[in-house]
């Protein structure tokens, strides 16, 4: 069976990783573990805010590392249309 994953970035940060010392995961690995047999991922979406760095300059760094770290997991932007869209929309407005 095809099957959709939406991944909320933020709830999975704040109620699962935050405080631990998983912070790279590898969510096509952990989708793979949690569905059962049958299910094969069509598509991840990953959905979360660009952080600021206004607490911590390194995390927009650490973020834009991450993102592109789900592009290799998932082998091709399309997998991820809404993260990629926003950072075209955010090179287009910041001329990046």
């Amino acid at each position: 069976m095809r099957t959709r994953v939406y991944v909320d970035g933020f709830n999975l940060y704040y109620g699962a990783l935050k405080d631990t010392p998983f912070k790279w995961l590898n969510l096509v690995e952990l989708t793979h573990q949690l569905l059962t047999a049958g299910h094969a991922v069509d598509k991840l979406n990953y959905f979360t805010a660009r952080v600021s760095g206004a607490s911590d300059p390194g995390a927009p760094a650490r973020q834009h590392s991450m993102f592109g770290i789900f592009a290799q997991q998932c082998c091709s932007p399309r997998n991820f249309p809404t993260l990629f869209r926003a950072q075209q929309l955010q090179s287009q407005q910041t001329g990046k």
